[in-house]
């Protein structure tokens, strides 16, 4: 596996994040529909076979009250947790909210933190991220650890926003041993004492209730035996006992799409988020700087593949291509090598696939994206409106592909002949000729895409175009659209 060092990614992305802070307040709806070199038409998630999003679907379409778990591992786009945040509140307001899910202090290894929380720390702490060729601390599956050997020692994660009354279930993923520090819990004025070789052992992690957080919560480690000496620390995760969506972030800025294999304790916590859906978003990392795709990668992704299944077998899992990057004013071409090989395991493996590369554009695209302002100059990463646009495409796609889904289709595979115009082709079980029972004849509206309406309709983005006699997906302002229903 090649890695940078650490100084060199955390100097080429930390004018990136300062401006993503600077722009989060201002952060609001966009129209998508005047970018043009998008592809909505192609926005779903694609599957070969329906056993690749059975699991995740089939909790998705319960009557009764459920949890349902999304763990989403990436680099950079992930890390500072602005993507996933579109996903989670469109899904929370869907299903309803159980909790935030995976924080980590990440001021403790000198690097951004979330955009929903600051991470501060006090004390001396050393920290150990998947970016590591040969990380000093075993790491869990948020892909970081950090460690302390003074007592006293703490961190505190402060929220921007009001934090929901329910959060008040902690999941706190340490390490336990007679060796390690006890260490209490720090919520407004309310300070609870936990003692780790009283709690349970067989568990890889400790479960607390704790009450209502009102701006922030502080983790300050204590000895109390002469035998202990440190305290090691892999996340926790903040959730709620009510039903709903819960998405947890597992993002390091530079991994690599090999880093869980590198995350020792990967395959231990996992389980323990009882996910429903691995999202696996990594790429950028892996071509961008040599323009090559190494010949173990996708030996790599098969063993993380095996992995998930192996400790987690009622789990879909998720493959996503990066959109494309470029360098000195040309796209870099191992991008489209990338989202070939992703997709070609995906239909390999039973996996499901998000096309994230043709469905922003394709080839030349990030050009777009930077003269209309969404992406940063450094022609890699997207400003704040930028992972909004991909946050709500993404949840667009989710959402169409459970009425696929629902729909009995055995596979949903998008076509890319004669790119100019993409079509979306659908292989349903049985006939999906419409019985019409009414009709109603829509005027489409500013910002409105075939893909909104689609959705909004409960149809698919081809019979809008059958019905209507639409060469391609372009519609404008004003235009009536007849939609049988």
């Amino acid at each position: 596996m090649i890695k940078l060092k650490p100084a060199v990614i955390f100097c080429l992305i930390l004018t990136f994040f300062s401006s993503l802070y600077a722009q989060w307040e201002h952060w609001g709806s966009y129209d998508t529909s005047k970018y043009t070199w998008l592809h909505p038409e192609l926005n779903v998630i694609q599957y070969w076979n329906r056993r690749a999003v059975q699991d995740f679907y089939d909790k998705w379409f319960r009557s009764e009250p459920r949890k349902i778990s999304i763990v989403w591992m990436g680099d950079s786009h992930i890390q500072p947790d602005v993507l996933p945040e579109v996903v989670r509140k469109r899904l929370q307001e869907k299903f309803g909210d159980a909790g935030r899910g995976m924080m980590f202090p990440l001021s403790t290894g000198k690097t951004y933190s979330s955009l929903q929380y600051k991470s501060e720390h006090y004390g001396p702490w050393a920290c150990s991220r998947s970016i590591e060729a040969y990380p000093k601390f075993p790491l869990g599956v948020s892909g970081a650890t950090c460690k302390t050997q003074l007592p006293g020692s703490s961190f505190t994660l402060s929220f921007y926003k009001p934090v929901p009354f329910h959060y008040t279930q902690l999941k706190v993923f340490c390490k336990k041993s007679r060796e390690m520090f006890d260490f209490s819990i720090i919520v407004g004025t309310h300070t609870q004492i936990v003692k780790i070789m009283e709690t349970d052992t067989t568990l890889p992690y400790i479960l607390l209730k704790i009450p209502p957080i009102s701006k922030s919560i502080t983790l300050k480690v204590i000895k109390n035996r002469p035998e202990q000496k440190d305290f090691e620390f892999y996340g926790m995760s903040l959730e709620s006992e009510n039903p709903g969506v819960v998405v947890h972030t597992c993002g390091i800025g530079g991994a690599q799409m090999s880093a869980p294999l590198y995350q020792k304790k990967f395959t231990e916590q996992l389980p323990e988020l009882e996910p429903d859906l691995v999202i696996l978003d990594y790429g950028g990392n892996d071509f961008y700087y040599f323009n090559t795709i190494r010949p173990d990668l996708e030996s790599d992704i098969l063993k993380i593949i095996e992995q998930i299944r192996m400790v987690c077998p009622k789990t879909s899992i998720l493959l996503t291509s990066t959109q494309d990057l470029m360098k000195r004013g040309v796209s870099v071409s191992a991008g489209k090598k990338y989202r070939d090989l992703i997709q070609k395991i995906a239909k390999e493996q039973d996996c499901a696939f998000y096309d994230w590369y043709y469905i922003s554009g394709g080839p030349g695209a990030m050009a777009n994206w930077v003269k209309t302002g969404l992406a940063q100059p450094d022609y890699v990463h997207l400003f704040i409106g930028g992972y909004q646009i991909k946050g709500e495409m993404f949840y667009e796609a989710l959402v169409r592909t459970a009425e696929a889904y629902h729909n009995a289709y055995d596979s949903l595979v998008t076509s890319l002949d004669g790119y100019k115009y993409i079509q979306t082709s659908y292989n349903p079980i049985t006939s999906t000729t419409p019985v019409h029972k009414r009709t109603i004849y829509h005027t489409v509206k500013s910002g409105e895409t075939l893909s909104h309406i689609a959705v909004k309709y409960k149809v698919t983005i081809k019979n809008i175009m059958t019905w209507n006699n639409l060469k391609s997906t372009l519609i404008r302002t004003g235009q009536k659209l007849v939609i049988y229903k």
